[in-house]
């Protein structure tokens, strides 16, 4: 009896035991499916989180290079006098030649200009021909310019698209308002970047501009929201067709559609009115349900194993913590893209993975075999960080001065880098390490140059413009006043030059102006600054360079045009006019001089040289 009921017993336990191995196998399948699912939900959060982040980062790149572009036109001497001396330029086709170089030399393939005078009339546009109407009634933008004349950047939607916008005032030397440049740039360059990291993008317009848009560029509608895109795919417009367009606008997480992850980032104006919307699409991850099942067999398998390995891991939990947290941070800091090195201002203690990627070593002894400091390769240029600073370590300056935008340029293998720096103290005992980190801004800094060179150089000729030559007449002349030396001028016009035009086309004209400008530039030295003065008016500043040998190269230049041969134009001869400074000349009396020089050589008949 006590035989049976010890088995009974022991059957009941038994039942037990496997009922609750059932239950605790179930309620381990639920718990895993529950986190898999939360996973996965997570994993959707992070990607939409990191898209729309991406978004808003070149959407503020875009709206600072926007800013860029108009601030160095302003720079440009030839706005300010057609502004305020109405000179004889064709404006229209100025602005029209700009816009092209954009589209040649930038990655900015859609930029539109415009100048509009001090009472808010249109001047010229470089993408029609109407001018001269008034925008201050119809743009408030404009009437704030013209009230309070500040740079002013912003998105907005117009007549034709929702662009991105910027304003900068022009003034005079006596800075007197004079007029404004606007430059309206499109969305396209974003859309593309973002197709190269896999996301495909839509941008609209909210349907609430679409009686405005009335020269609106693409024709493009999807529920009455205009579609900015030029090209847009047509796979995910059918996406968007299918399901209606506020079926995603109203989301402001994210969805799962078909096989995308889409989320939506508002564009709004300045003041957080809501101008439109980019939804972004972007293929889901999928975990796979074999990958599912084993993971589930693999945690009842090993059931048992999870306690013991619990226990294992409260034991040592501080422990792996620690170490933990240590990996945690140097995977953080070798995530990253920015330089970070730990300094003890003498040598380099500590750096991530692309201090050694940007270097090319394997390792800090490496690194220190071929370089005592980061310092050993800048590059000392005006506005960028050198070794001294006002007899102070360039680590001390920079962390001395914290409201100030430090950059370095770096030379590594013959290829120029640029960085913005950042300096701070580690808590440490001694408090004399310091962390340097360097962000790369190569492509800010080279497109900003080349924004700069365009605006000093001659569209036509590829040589210096008059501008080009404002600012090194100035620097030459102070030069030679200091030190002494030597400085002549060179003026020269091309003879009958309008006859050319005439006879010929403009179009043979400035094959004429680009094949003088060629032969000339052969003719000097690497020091001569040469450039386009105007029309057919061309200036050479020669440093170091004595007025008899002035002469002499005038004479070997007109000799050279002179021989020259272009088709269909017979012949082309200049006169040409030299001098060379004198101890109380300033600009305008230098070149007043070489001016009357020229003059006095198309007086006695041209074709010859005359200095004065």
């Amino acid at each position: 009896m006590l035989n049976r009921n010890f088995k009974i017993n022991n059957q009941k336990y038994i039942i037990l035991l496997f009922i609750a191995g059932i239950l605790i196998i179930l309620f381990t399948m639920k718990y895993i499916n529950n986190k898999i699912e939360e996973i996965k939900q997570n994993e959707f959060q992070k990607e939409a989180i990191s898209i729309k982040k991406e978004v808003q980062k070149l959407q503020k790149i875009k709206m600072t290079d926007t800013m860029a572009i108009p601030i160095a036109l302003s720079y440009n001497t030839l706005f300010q006098k057609y502004l305020e001396h109405k000179i004889n330029v064709n404006l229209q086709k100025t602005l029209k030649k700009l816009s092209f170089s954009f589209r040649k030399y930038t990655e900015y393939k859609n930029v539109w200009i415009q100048v509009i005078d001090k009472d808010g009339v249109s001047l010229a546009r470089s993408w029609t021909n109407k001018t001269n109407d008034s925008l201050y009634k119809l743009r408030k933008d404009v009437r704030d310019m013209i009230k309070s004349p500040k740079i002013m950047s912003r998105i907005s939607v117009g007549k034709f698209t929702l662009s991105f916008k910027s304003i900068v005032p022009i003034f005079n030397d006596k800075h007197k308002f004079l007029g404004m440049i606007e430059v309206i740039t499109h969305f396209n360059s974003i859309i593309k970047k973002l197709k190269k990291e896999g996301i495909e993008t839509i941008v609209l317009a909210d349907k609430k501009y679409k009686s405005q848009l009335t020269n609106n560029i693409t024709h493009t509608f999807i529920d009455d929201y205009y579609v900015v895109n030029f090209n847009p795919n047509k796979d995910i417009l059918k996406l968007i067709k299918e399901k209606g367009v506020n079926y995603f606008v109203n989301d402001k997480n994210y969805k799962i559609y078909k096989n995308y992850l889409t989320t939506t980032y508002l564009i709004k104006d300045i003041d957080g009115k809501i101008l439109g919307y980019y939804i972004l699409f972007k293929q889901k991850k999928f975990i796979s349900n074999e990958t599912i099942n084993n993971f589930i067999y693999a945690i009842s398998f090993f059931g048992s194993l999870i306690i013991l390995i619990i226990i294992f891991i409260i034991i040592y939990k501080n422990k792996l913590n620690i170490e933990n947290q240590k990996k945690y941070f140097e995977s953080i800091l070798d995530s990253t893209r920015d330089i970070i090195v730990v300094t003890n201002l003498k040598r380099v203690i500590d750096a991530n993975k692309a201090f050694f990627k940007f270097f090319k070593v394997e390792n800090l002894d490496e690194f220190r075999k071929n370089y005592n400091c980061i310092c050993d390769l800048f590059v000392e240029e005006n506005g960028y960080l050198s070794k001294k600073i006002n007899n102070k370590h360039w680590i001390k300056y920079v962390f001395n001065n914290p409201n100030i935008e430090h950059k370095v340029k770096i030379l590594l293998n013959d290829k120029i880098y640029y960085f913005s720096v950042r300096v701070s103290k580690l808590n440490n005992e001694n408090n004399k390490l310091c962390t340097v980190v360097l962000s790369d801004i190569t492509q800010t800094e080279v497109y900003q140059k080349k924004l700069e060179k365009l605006s000093i150089t001659d569209a036509l000729t590829n040589i210096g413009n008059r501008e080009f030559f404002n600012q090194n007449i100035k620097k030459e002349i102070k030069r030679a006043k200091r030190y002494k030396t030597p400085l002549s001028l060179l003026m020269f016009d091309l003879d009958f030059f309008k006859k050319v035009n005439d006879t010929y086309g403009h179009d043979v004209g400035d094959i004429v102006l680009k094949e003088i400008s060629k032969e000339v530039k052969s003719l000097l030295r690497n020091i001569d600054l040469f450039c386009r003065y105007g029309g057919e008016e061309f200036m050479v500043i020669m440093p170091e360079t004595s007025l008899d040998k002035a002469i002499i190269l005038a004479q070997r230049i007109r000799k050279s045009i002179e021989k020259l041969e272009i088709h269909p134009v017979k012949q082309i001869t200049i006169s040409i006019g030299v001098t060379e400074l004198k101890e109380d000349d300033t600009i305008e009396t230098f070149i007043k001089r070489v001016d009357n020089a020229l003059y006095k050589s198309k007086e006695n008949g041209r074709n010859r040289v005359t200095s004065f």
